[in-house]
């Protein structure tokens, strides 16, 4: 027992920087603050790299896999059996996911590659849309520099989780609140017993099935699944807790800052510096294709535009939930952006890119 004194020690250091943060937000009016406060206090502290017991005080990636299934939970539960009758209305905009993703993809590339000055791997691979642990996998296969393709995917997420919610709070002319989803849902549908047992079915069962079978982002994706079953067939109809959802919210932004411990200042500077304009790319794009739906009756702007921007599955359901935009229409987007990433770029690279290297 005394041997996991240490580890108890820095993980209540890290809980606490991360509360800490979170409270500074929400006191400051910032948008996501239960995400993004602790993301920064816990980027703060590892880049000090302050020693608590011979190790940096971070969130544990285990911890954030387990709570990353209850984003997914949390979106599954908006599905009604009306979403699933609008869901077959929307693969037109689906498919406009694949051009305008590959349009990101290839003027970023040539972004990092001209002003950057990386391999033509690392340059493709760390402009990915693809989360960032299919983007390291694919770019190690390439040959591609793992560690820069991490930071500049850290340093996209991180600007696009803080600049997406700025500029919905401005257009909708108040600060986003935490991404909670509906008001007061603890009064609405109270989760009962048998509620709490379905949904922790569909978490463990949803991530598992989902590993099995290799989807990307599996431990969000399965569950969300899952959830999405149940609600839609109305089994169930319990929304999740707006205290857990917070606690969700914190243990993610302090995992995702708690990244920037191996990340030296040049290499943060760098890659903070070549994201500027890799982000305006994508926003501009993310922008175009919000208009895009829009003109097609598919959704309005600000849902197509965060259907579309750049930033992670969770990060981007969790904007679209804390402005009641629609999670599930946005969540399918980001899949469909995954998916595109992980099965088309590998093959763009290979026969594209690849064969000109000495050119």
């Amino acid at each position: 027992m005394i041997q996991y004194l240490p580890y108890g020690i820095r993980l209540l250091v890290i809980f606490t920087v991360a509360a800490a943060g979170a409270w500074g937000a929400v006191a400051a009016g910032m948008p996501l603050p239960w995400m993004l406060g602790p993301l920064f206090a816990a980027a703060a502290v590892a880049m000090a790299k302050p020693k608590v017991f011979g190790a940096i005080p971070v969130m544990p990636t285990p911890l954030r896999n387990i709570f990353i299934p209850i984003i997914g939970l949390m979106i599954g539960s908006q599905v009604t059996p009306q979403t699933i009758m609008h869901m077959g209305k929307w693969w037109p905009s689906l498919l406009l996911v694949i051009p305008f993703a590959l349009v990101t993809q290839m003027i970023s590339y040539a972004l990092l590659k001209r002003l950057g000055g990386f391999d033509r791997a690392t340059a493709f691979f760390a402009s990915s849309p693809g989360g960032v642990v299919e983007a390291v996998i694919i770019s190690e296969r390439f040959n591609g520099d793992p560690t820069l393709t991490v930071v500049q995917h850290l340093a996209r997420i991180s600007l696009a989780v803080t600049i997406i919610p700025l500029l919905l709070t401005v257009y909708v002319g108040h600060p986003v609140g935490s991404a909670s989803g509906a008001s007061a849902p603890d009064a609405v549908n109270p989760i009962g017993v048998l509620d709490t047992l379905l949904m922790a079915a569909a978490a463990f069962v949803g991530a598992y099935v989902a590993r099995k079978i290799h989807l990307p982002a599996a431990n969000m994706i399965g569950p969300m699944i899952a959830s999405a079953a149940l609600h839609s067939t109305g089994l169930t109809f319990a929304l999740i807790p707006t205290s857990l959802v917070q606690v969700t919210q914190l243990v993610i932004g302090a995992s995702l800052g708690g990244r920037f411990a191996a990340v030296d200042m040049r290499t943060l500077y760098k890659s903070v510096m070549l994201s500027l304009p890799l982000i305006v790319v994508s926003l501009s794009v993310a922008a175009v294709a919000g208009l895009t739906v829009s003109m097609l009756g598919y959704n309005s702007v600000i849902v197509g535009f965060i259907a579309f921007a750049p930033g992670g599955v969770t990060e981007m359901g969790l904007i679209a939930i804390s402005i009641d935009a629609d999670p599930v229409y946005v969540a399918c987007h980001h899949i469909v952006r995954i998916f595109t990433a992980v099965l088309f770029l590998p093959l763009i690279y290979r026969f594209l890119i690849a064969p000109r290297q000495g050119a």
